[in-house]
């Protein structure tokens, strides 16, 4: 249930009294379009109701025959499971009974002859008060789930680092999707380099008319746009999906969901999942959970994992690493290197946003980081340190410190987006002089820091300021 429902939810009022006349005076002074009001002049039958059905408030006298208002909320207090609360209202009110109920656990005890105003107000209170623990419990829930997925991703994403064969590891990511994230269609889609189009590489449940399902880059999918950055939704009603202008495929209503994997700011493929319109197993943040499992499986589609193991890599920050590595041996010095990487989080559809974000980093960097450090930028998102003289204690140190200052001019100039930052650190001559190796490694420590980092912005609760 979102927030915007639950603001909305109806709450079940039970008002018991044995009067009539004033059974029906508190329910009129508190009727309004946002309750549902019960009443029961005998508390015998209110407390069999109790037992059977669920309210939110129970507003009841103190004294009546054989059950008393006492035994009422002793029962919703100790003996209801749920969150139901308690207000005693009275005309035999002494200071015993008033501490009595406090201690039972009654949220409010009113004496008669009430304020109609005042018994508006302490049940708006009561129903405010539930909102607001109700909101929390589902957030709650909502962040151990994320946060089980995000270990599950961890797990995975050791044994990703491991593989150097682009079909076991995309096999893994599939069954990943559809074990973990409760998805039954999932499929990798790569650039078929004679067409230029988007094809299956591998998939899992989609047959039929979509097993000739493709489409070229910043092509348009029932009118979505394929060129843009994060994930795509495709809502597709009447069982047909447009791609382009006229080619139509016949297939499923439901909603088609594709995720860029990104490399080096080229889309090098598509994570791909059809979902059908109801899906109550399908995770809250499948999105997020989706970017991440493309951002870990990039390296190994663009070949990285194999062709750093086999002692080419990534021109620039390879010919980087092993020029210094060189001197450093040359001159029997140390030399650190810190890989960086910086996630903007964001709230709604600003695409501009991330560029003016990391606009910002880039130069508050600038203004920051001084010679000998040398500042390799990869792209406009990841970065590399090399510090010269250095070992890999001072490079941690290094990093730690430009980390806090990055986030401390973040706070300041109240930006409307957190950073989430992503490193690894590593040395020679502790780490060897294999400067393809240490580029891997490197790759290898940041991704995974940068699940930890999720992990500890989630565990903030700052998602959903976001």
């Amino acid at each position: 249930m979102t927030d915007t429902a639950l603001s909305e939810e109806k709450y079940k009022i039970l008002v018991i009294d044995d009067e009539p006349d004033v059974l029906q005076t508190i329910a009129d002074s508190i009727r309004s379009d946002s309750y549902l009001i019960e009443t029961q002049s005998d508390p015998r039958v209110a407390l069999s109701r109790l037992q059977t059905e669920r309210y939110d408030l129970v507003l009841t006298d103190l004294m009546m025959p054989d059950v008393s208002g006492m035994d009422i909320a002793k029962f919703v207090c100790h003996d209801l499971e749920g969150d139901c609360e308690v207000v005693v209202i009275t005309a035999h009110a002494t200071l015993q009974t008033a501490i009595e109920s406090l201690q039972m656990g009654v949220y409010d005890y009113i004496q008669k002859p009430f304020d109609a105003d005042e018994l508006r107000v302490v049940v708006r209170h009561v129903t405010e008060k539930l909102t607001l623990q109700r909101q929390n419990q589902r957030l709650t829930a909502k962040n151990n789930r994320l946060l089980n997925h995000l270990s599950t991703l961890q797990d995975i994403s050791k044994i990703l680092y491991q593989l150097s064969d682009e079909d076991a590891a995309g096999e893994m990511v599939l069954d990943t999707m559809i074990e973990y994230f409760n998805l039954s269609r999932v499929a990798l889609l790569k650039m078929d380099s004679k067409s230029g189009r988007f094809r299956f590489s591998l998939q899992k449940g989609f047959t039929g008319e979509w097993s000739g399902f493709s489409f070229a880059p910043e092509q348009a999918l029932n009118g979505q746009i394929s060129g843009k950055s994060g994930a795509l939704h495709v809502d597709i009603r009447h069982g047909s999906l447009t791609v382009g202008d006229d080619h139509v495929y016949n297939v499923e209503n439901g909603r088609l969901t594709l995720v860029p994997v990104v490399f080096q700011e080229r889309i090098q493929a598509w994570l791909a999942c059809f979902i059908e319109k109801e899906h109550p197993h399908l995770p809250e943040d499948i999105d997020t959970l989706l970017t991440i499992l493309a951002n870990h499986i990039a390296p190994i589609v663009n070949g990285v994992g194999e062709t750093l193991r086999g002692g080419y890599n990534d021109q620039l920050l390879f010919e980087h690493i092993q020029s210094h590595v060189k001197e450093a041996a040359h001159l029997l010095r140390p030399v650190g290197f810190s890989l960086f990487r910086f996630d903007v989080i964001y709230e709604g559809d600003k695409p501009f946003l991330i560029r003016d974000a990391l606009e910002s980093i880039q130069i508050k960097i600038r203004a920051l980081v001084e010679e000998p450090v040398e500042v390799v930028w990869r792209s406009v998102d990841t970065v590399l340190f090399i510090l010269p003289e250095k070992d890999y204690f001072l490079s941690e140190s290094f990093s730690r410190d430009l980390i806090e200052e990055i986030e401390h001019y973040i706070k300041n100039v109240n930006a409307p987006f957190h950073v989430i930052t992503s490193y690894a650190c590593l040395g020679y001559p502790e780490c060897g002089d294999d400067a393809a190796a240490l580029l891997w490694r490197l790759w290898v420590k940041m991704l995974q820091d940068g699940l930890n980092a999720h992990r500890d912005f989630l565990e903030k609760g700052l998602y959903e300021k976001s």
